[in-house]
This record gives C-alpha cells, sequence and structure tokens, in this order.
C-alpha cells in the first residue's frame, strides 16, 4: 500500500486507516495494535529542528492516531478513544510508553503538549458528538490534574463572521475551556452529512469547511473536486501535489492553506525537508515556479513557450497530463486564497496562531455579534461612491431586463468598466514577508505591480473558452477533470434561493452574472452576448473595489472592507458573493492555461 495514499500509514508495519476495525469482542485487529504501539514508541523520537527553527506542525504520531477517529463506526471509534486517553494517561503521570505494554516509563510532557492542540480542534469540531464529549472530559480531566491546557483563540471560523456553523454542541461535563460560540445559523441534515464526509476524508473538518457550509449543497461540489484534485487518480504524484497548492498559496502569501497542505504533505511520510522552500523540493517542482508567477498575478501573458519550456528534460519533462493536473490545482488555490482572505477565515485551532496555553481574554461584544450591516447604506465608501440599497438595486434589475445594447455599446462599456475598474484599485502595500511564505516564492516581491498602467487585452470569449474549448481538452489530457470542475462551475453559477436581504421571491440572475463577469472581465474576459451595462448599473464602486482587491491583492482584503462592502445582505449571500468570485477567477485561469497548452499542442502537431 503506498504511503501517499493513507494519511495512517507507518510504513514498517503497514497499517492504513482503513484496517482500524474491531476484531469479534471489541479488540483491535493485530495491524491497528501494531500502529498504536509504533505510534507511541515514536512520540518520543525528536525531530531535528535545527533546518525549522519556527516548526509549527502537529506531532505527527498524533495526527496518526486521530485518524483512528475518523471512522463511522461508533465502536471502532470508542475503542480508538479508550487507547487515546490510557497514552494520555501515562503520559501526563510523567511516564511514556505504548498503552498496549505494561513497563516502566520516562517522562514526556513535550509530547503531551504537541498532543493536546489536536485534542481540542477535535473537542471542538469533529462532527461525531462521542469524540467531541469525550476528548472534551480528557482535556477537562487533564485541567483538574493541574496541567495546562489549550484554549480556542477564536470562538469562530471566521473573524468578519460571527454566526457560522458550529458543530459544537453543548453537553454536560465539556472541557469548559470553550466558550459558547454565538452561532445563529442552523445546521440542516445536509450540511451534517457533507461535514461528517469532509471529516472522513480529511479527518478534519476545517474553517474553510464551516464557513462554506452555508450552502451544503455546494460544500459537497467543492469538497468533491477537491479530493479529486488532491487525492484522487491522476497523472502527479501524491507527494507532489500538497507541495505544488503550497506554492500557490504562497503567491498571495495565504499563510492559512500554506499550514494545511503542508500537514497534508507531513501526511505522505515523505519527510519535512521539502517544506524548508523552493530550493529543497526537487527541481521538476522548482521548474514550476515561472507558471505559477504568471498564472496567480498575469495569466493573459501565458503563452506557449510556458508550456514548451515545462516539457523539456532540463525542467523534468513534464507530460502536457501532468502539467494540466498542476496548472488546475495552482488555478484552485490561488482563487482559494481570495475567498480565504474575502471571508476572514481563522486559523485552525491546532495552527500555534489558533490556541494558546494562556487563557485568552473574553471576546469584545462588537467583535462578536456581527457587522455594520444596515447602518448607513448610503455612507460614501472609502472607493468612492455610494452604495445602492437592495430595493433599489431590485428595481434597477427590472429596468435591465427591458433594456437591449448594440454590440458597439457593448464594447464600449467593457473598456470604460475595466479602465475604471482598475483605477479604484491601488498597489499592494509590500511587507515584510513571514518565512512561511518567503521560502517558497524565488523572487523577492510575492505580487507584482498594480496593473491598472497596463491593462490585460481583450480576450474574446468565442475565441476559446470552457464550455466549448477548455472542457474537452481537460477531460482529454487528464480524465475526468473537465466533468468534475463543470459540475461545480455550474452549480455556482446558477445557485440561488431567490432571496437578497429579507425580501423573498427574487430573481437574482442578472446581480449574479454581473458579479461573475466582473471578476472575469477584469482579466480581459469579453463576452459579446453579456450586457456590460449591467455591471456599472448594479454593482456600484465599494462593490467592484472589492472585486478588484478578490482578483488582484486579496490578502489586502479586511474586515472594513466586508462590512462596508453590500452593507443589507445577510452573511450567508456575502459568502455565497464570495464563492461566485472564487469560481469565476478559478475559471479565468484555466481558460487562459488550456489556451496556451491548445496553442502549444498545435504548433507541435498534436
Amino acid at each position: 500500500m503506498a504511503a501517499s495514499r493513507d494519511r495512517g500509514v507507518i510504513e514498517e508495519c503497514h497499517f492504513s486507516r482503513d484496517s482500524a476495525t474491531l476484531e469479534k469482542g471489541g479488540n483491535w485487529t493485530q495491524e491497528a495494535r501494531l500502529f498504536l504501539i509504533r505510534s507511541n514508541e515514536r512520540a518520543m523520537e525528536v525531530n531535528d529542528q535545527s533546518a525549522f527553527p519556527d516548526r509549527r506542525w502537529p506531532d505527527l504520531n498524533c495526527l496518526r492516531m486521530a485518524w483512528l477517529l475518523a471512522n463511522r463506526d461508533a465502536a471502532t471509534r470508542a475503542r480508538a478513544l479508550d487507547e487515546i486517553a490510557n497514552c494520555v494517561d501515562r503520559l501526563s503521570a510523567g511516564h511514556y510508553g505504548s498503552p498496549l505494554q505494561d513497563q516502566p516509563l520516562r517522562p514526556c510532557n513535550e509530547v503531551l503538549a504537541e498532543w493536546l492542540p489536536t485534542f481540542l480542534r477535535l473537542a471542538k469540531q469533529c462532527p461525531f458528538s462521542d469524540v467531541r464529549k469525550r476528548l472534551s472530559a480528557l482535556l477537562s480531566d487533564l485541567k483538574d490534574r493541574g496541567i495546562r491546557i489549550p484554549y480556542v483563540v477564536s470562538q469562530s471560523p471566521s473573524s468578519f463572521i460571527p454566526e457560522v456553523v458550529s458543530l459544537e454542541k453543548s453537553s454536560e461535563g465539556e472541557h469548559d475551556s470553550a466558550e459558547p460560540v454565538e452561532c445563529n445559523c442552523q445546521m440542516d441534515a445536509t450540511a451534517e452529512s457533507v461535514l461528517e464526509t469532509v471529516f472522513l476524508d480529511r479527518c478534519r473538518v476545517d474553517h474553510l469547511a464551516l464557513t462554506t457550509a452555508f450552502h451544503p449543497k455546494y460544500l459537497e461540489y467543492f469538497h468533491q473536486t477537491q479530493q479529486f484534485l488532491m487525492q484522487g487518480d491522476g497523472p502527479l504524484k501524491y507527494e507532489h501535489r500538497p507541495l505544488i497548492a503550497i506554492m500557490a498559496a504562497a503567491r498571495h502569501q495565504c499563510t492559512t492553506l500554506i499550514y494545511q497542505e503542508e500537514i497534508e504533505y507531513l501526511q505522505q511520510d515523505c519527510g519535512e525537508s521539502a517544506l524548508g522552500g523552493l530550493k529543497f523540493m526537487e527541481e521538476k517542482l522548482r521548474s514550476l515556479n515561472e507558471l505559477n508567477r504568471v498564472l496567480a498575478h498575469r495569466p493573459w501573458h501565458l503563452t506557449e513557450e510556458h508550456i514548451e519550456a515545462l516539457t523539456k528534460p532540463a525542467a523534468g519533462s513534464w507530460s502536457l497530463s501532468e502539467i494540466v493536473h498542476a496548472i488546475m490545482i495552482m488555478a484552485h488555490f490561488h482563487a482559494l486564497s481570495g475567498f480565504v482572505f474575502a471571508c476572514g477565515i481563522n486559523p485552525e485551532v491546532d495552527h500555534p496562531s489558533g490556541h494558546s496555553f494562556d487563557r485568552p481574554p473574553s471576546p469584545v461584544p462588537s467583535e462578536m455579534n456581527g457587522n455594520t450591516n444596515g447602518d448607513s447604506l448610503h455612507e460614501e465608501s472609502s472607493a468612492g461612491g455610494v452604495e445602492q440599497s437592495v430595493q433599489e438595486l431590485m428595481a434597477t434589475m427590472k429596468d435591465l431586463r427591458e433594456v437591449e445594447h448594440s454590440h458597439e455599446e457593448m464594447l464600449k462599456n467593457w473598456t470604460s468598466i475595466l479602465v475604471d475598474s482598475l483605477k479604484l484599485g491601488s498597489p499592494a502595500t509590500v511587507q515584510a514577508q513571514r518565512d512561511q511564505v518567503r521560502r517558497y516564492v524565488d523572487d523577492e516581491e510575492v505580487l507584482e505591480s498594480w496593473p491598472w498602467s497596463n491593462p490585460p487585452p481583450m480576450f474574446r470569449a468565442q475565441e476559446y473558452s470552457w464550455d466549448e474549448h477548455g472542457f474537452s481538452l481537460a477531460n482529454r489530457l487528464y480524465n475526468g477533470s473537465g466533468d468534475v470542475l463543470d459540475e461545480k462551475f455550474r452549480f455556482a453559477y446558477n445557485m440561488t434561493y431567490n432571496t437578497m436581504a429579507d425580501y423573498v421571491g427574487v430573481d437574482t440572475k442578472l446581480f449574479r452574472r454581473a458579479i461573475w463577469k466582473c471578476m472575469q472581465l477584469l482579466f480581459g474576459i469579453f463576452q459579446d452576448d453579456f450586457n456590460y451595462d449591467s455591471i456599472k448599473r448594479l454593482l456600484s464602486p465599494p462593490v467592484i473595489h472589492y472585486i478588484v482587491k478578490f482578483a488582484f491583492t486579496p490578502e489586502d482584503i479586511t474586515k472594513e472592507n466586508y462590512d462596508s462592502t453590500m452593507r443589507e445582505l445577510k452573511h450567508s449571500e456575502k459568502v455565497h458573493v464570495n464563492i461566485m468570485l472564487y469560481e469565476a477567477r478559478f475559471q479565468v485561469e484555466l481558460v487562459y492555461a488550456l489556451r496556451a497548452i491548445t496553442r502549444f499542442m498545435t504548433s507541435k502537431s498534436f
């Protein structure tokens, strides 16, 4: 069994999480027993941290044990929880050894300190109530015994949104460090089922999933796509995929995604050396850096020469199938970085900045009780201009349905909107990069200059589009990828609840189209069957400014931007807008990249 495919693998005993089953009588299978023994024998191994003075990852042995809980069978989870409790009891007593063996032990509080943040995460965010209850009780017991336990720093997965879906349930005797999460969002059966699937596939329900769970059916498509790209059958090696994702997330300084993919890579059992940065990765992966840079910041500059360079021996002789797979991962994580920043996703609980061993102060009510939605609707924003109220927006949509424009007018509108939109932005403030980001980029600055002085040339969609050209090429070079992505694109493009703020029965099609087409316009895409005047009339300057930031400098999006844009919309509706922006940008990058591949194939007579 390949270590790269099974999270819970310890190669010496060939254990996988799928082997964590019970024999008759409630005993572990021999493989599972060996795994637990080996995990605890290795728990005291001292990692060489000289190359990683800022090492921030959860203990790998603890993550392996946590995978035993990613199982639908309650009896299997109960047995795993018993073994984890026995192990923690020995560790906390100042001894060390396998919970399956009775022998003299040695102190190892350092190991326990590394394990507790993972237990805290599971106590808060595991979809199985038995796991939450047992691990909460375990942490509470440790506290009663005088052991310092970690506390959650941020009580919501998002620093912008206080009422994100919460998995945490109040239960008697639960770990009292858990401040109640103010959650106005009822989790329906669909959301619960999808989040359970996410946990079983990843042994984690991350803050991104909890925020996206406002739209559970979309989350299902999103998760299926991410699993397909990162864990499904495909041309790229499994250990290469998280490294490519890290390189992509680093372009927008998204440490949240970098951290998650570092953990994914570590669970491939390939060691830590590649996480030292680009210079420690294989030459083949380093050769992707230029493609990654251009795709992230100037996809309209991609040419067949970029593709040809990768196919040469000096670059590792990439196959076209591998290139397509890598491009999909990069485009996904470039766009996803924007979603993370636009939704204010907080660090994961087990991230070093997501928990603290010193009890944090109580949250300030104004920070936890929502934004300024509904206040000062006609206040002028920092981007200039005044936002329409939802009622005015609905009236404008009604008017637009009765208006037609000539092709010449649409061209004129497209050009003026592109130039005016880019002027709403400003160059990103160049900040000192954290080591976590700096090591994954080779240029001195992560971001290039703002494109307003040199906007992208017009790219006519009828010449090359996802529907007519990219979809079939993707399926040809990476089997099934076109189908998976197309289902997600179509669902996101058409997703609607026919509501807007407190209004119901609203046809939001024109507003949703304006959001999607505005993002693609910023990258030069022109569609001759779309009325670009609707962007000017439906999207106020503050909204366009927000979209421009999402497109080019998402790391600069602040809570003030989030709060002051689309003020009347509910949080779930703002997440919906961010979903559309993520999908539109993802599709734009794919179109430019696949066009370059098509031109390369044509030039080489493939």
